[in-house]
């Protein structure tokens, strides 16, 4: 009984997270505006950089926009998730984490029902994304499937790191201010990788080895492999990347634990007070 009684307790919760979302609409409008933007305008200005014989030796048949859907997908989910603070702070200040502690829910229930909620909204933002760049022509080699597990893939990762991150980081210091300040170090791993050039089309040597550290670069790789394949003598086949998907997977894993572990403690000094 124990158990059903948690389980219930448990989906009450992320069904009234879900129920959030749609009462914060700039979380849903920022997340989406742009990565549209992105797509549409980085799509079209630089289409020409796809058509350049360096790009087409690596990438022989593939459009600029396949090349770049998988990057944006992934700015999707990065954005998505560091807005998953709205949402909770919100709840900080309208007095519901209060109201939880009279209740039998427990912190980790609390912190992986919010987890969940928000990465479905990022599910569904990164499926518009992904949608809008099939619609504009870009072409998923490893078919449905794939695109789902392009998807999910982001999805996890980005949960599990800025999503954990900034939601310690909120409930910490209950500011605005200081959860927003996270959001330049996304944009400088992002673009700090081959999300919109080859690292092959790249001369500054310093840049170069600086993706090559970059833990979001694998990722991305991982992503565009599924979305346009692999080069094979000249033509482009596709391809299921399944060590560079255990990579982002195990890395997902660990940074669950740890960043897990950061909230759990978090939760119960900063919002339960023990």
């Amino acid at each position: 009984m124990g158990a059903v009684s948690s389980i219930r307790t448990f989906g009450l919760m992320y069904m009234r997270n879900i129920r959030q979302i749609p009462r914060i609409p700039v979380v849903l409008v920022f997340g989406i505006v742009m990565p549209v933007i992105q797509l549409s305008l980085f799509g079209n200005i630089f289409s020409a950089l796809g058509d350049s014989p360096a790009f087409q030796a690596t990438y022989p048949g593939v459009a600029y926009l396949s090349y770049i859907a998988p990057s944006i997908i992934m700015l999707t989910t990065f954005l998505g998730m560091a807005n998953a603070s709205a949402a909770l702070l919100v709840d900080v200040r309208t007095g519901y984490f209060d109201k939880l502690r009279t209740t039998p829910a427990k912190a980790g229930q609390v912190i992986v029902a919010r987890l969940l909620a928000e990465m479905t909204r990022v599910t569904a933002q990164a499926l518009i994304i992904l949608g809008l760049a099939l619609l504009l022509g870009a072409h998923v080699e490893s078919g449905f499937l794939g695109g789902v597990v392009m998807v999910l893939m982001s999805v996890t990762f980005s949960a599990c790191t800025v999503g954990l991150l900034v939601t310690a980081l909120s409930m910490k210091t209950k500011s605005d201010q200081a959860t927003q300040s996270a959001f330049p170090l996304f944009f400088v791993l992002i673009f700090l990788s081959s999300a919109y050039v080859p690292k092959e089309q790249i001369k500054n040597d310093v840049i170069r080895t600086i993706i090559d550290f970059n833990p979001v670069d694998y990722l991305i790789q991982a992503v565009r492999e599924l979305m346009v394949g692999v080069n094979n003598g000249g033509v482009m086949e596709a391809s299921w990347p399944l060590d560079k998907i255990g990579l982002v997977l195990g890395a997902s894993a660990v940074a669950a634990v740890l960043f897990g572990l950061l909230n759990y403690r978090v939760y119960r000094t900063s919002i339960e007070g023990k």
